[in-house]
């Protein structure tokens, strides 16, 4: 056996994980998406990916309210092309797929307007983030066993002026890590590569885009106080992310639709983009007169649960990936 084939077979052994040559990665993985206590969105993805390419076979369900029957049920699947600057959408039931450059301009998912539109609005200043981690121990996630941190991140803004409000914005995130191997490695290097192409989020980012697509805040001051809390935790095989804020941070002046207006003005705004956060603003206006309602105090500063995301990695493997699968399907046309 060659001195190299010998380095790169100890190499594997060490991390755990003996990937075969030119072997790709297959990873399941499994989200669900609590959208203002409205609307569920529960995703199941396989990705595939091999170097420069990656294929996403996506299902998804969506449910109106906690107890709905299943409301819609959709499949799509995307194919990453990296080494041709390209990502297609395919369309199974209509035999179509459209083609996007990776340099194409992306809607702007952005939070930052709409926290400086709630603060002023407010007539308040936002102060430093606090942020407590608490390790919670080690439990069994699937087969494996991980390690469980929680992390209570939060963002209060204090008034400057005697007619000012005060609010808060928070996230309450639980993680479930174990030590990276070669195949969790290789997956987070092409999301990295992709994200960095394509100009999107990655982790826990990622997993709260939904929210700033409809045009909910999502802070950035605390994901990022988050992603630096785990930075070091090794690999996530389970989250479970709490969106939460009091309700004076969209029911005073630069409030739900202000703050919804301050994310359409940024470039790259599409119509269907618009469309989202039109209608995220009056389902979060539902929500504020919802929780109004269910008041018992009368207090509008009282920090609640916006939304929550719940993700985990059910399974990831080497597997042998033929290159027709990182092609559009024969016989499928364009779409206009």
């Amino acid at each position: 056996m060659a001195p190299r084939t010998v380095a790169s077979l100890v190499t594997c052994v060490v991390l755990g994980t003996y990937i075969p040559a030119r072997a790709g990665v297959v990873a399941e993985e499994t989200t669900v998406i609590d959208f203002l206590q409205m609307i569920t969105m529960d995703t199941r993805a396989i990705t595939s990916v091999q170097g420069h390419k990656a294929r996403l076979d996506l299902t998804v369900r969506m449910t109106e309210g906690p107890a709905s029957p299943v409301h819609d049920e959709s499949t799509h699947t995307e194919i990453h092309r990296l080494d041709r600057g390209v990502v297609y959408h395919v369309f199974e039931p209509a035999r179509q797929f459209r083609e996007r450059k990776l340099r194409s301009p992306v809607t702007a998912t952005d939070s930052s307007p709409q926290i400086a539109a709630i603060a002023s609005g407010l007539q308040c200043q936002w102060t430093t983030a606090v942020v407590a981690k608490t390790n919670l121990g080690r439990e069994m996630v699937g087969r494996a066993t991980a390690a469980h941190v929680r992390i209570d991140a939060s963002h209060r803004c204090v008034p400057f002026a005697p007619t000012g409000s005060s609010c808060t914005l928070a996230i309450t995130y639980h993680q479930w890590s174990t030590r990276s191997n070669e195949l969790h490695a290789q997956l987070a290097r092409y999301r990295r590569i992709y994200a960095a192409k394509t100009g999107t989020a990655t982790g826990i980012a990622e997993a709260f885009l939904v929210f700033s697509q409809f045009g909910v805040p999502v802070d950035p001051v605390l994901l990022e106080s988050i992603r630096t809390a785990v930075v070091k935790e090794g690999q996530a095989l389970k989250s479970n992310a709490i969106l939460r804020a009091s309700r004076s941070c969209f029911t005073q002046a630069g409030g739900a639709g202000d703050a919804a207006n301050a994310t359409s003005t940024q470039p790259a705004q599409s119509y269907p983009a618009f469309m989202l956060q039109y209608v995220g603003a009056m389902m979060l206006s539902a929500w504020v007169a919802e929780r109004d309602a269910q008041s018992e105090d009368g207090s509008d500063d009282q920090v609640e649960t916006l939304g929550i995301i719940a993700t985990e990695l059910k399974s990831i493997r080497a597997q042998k990936l033929p290159a027709s699968q990182f092609e559009v399907p024969a016989g499928f046309t364009k779409a206009l």
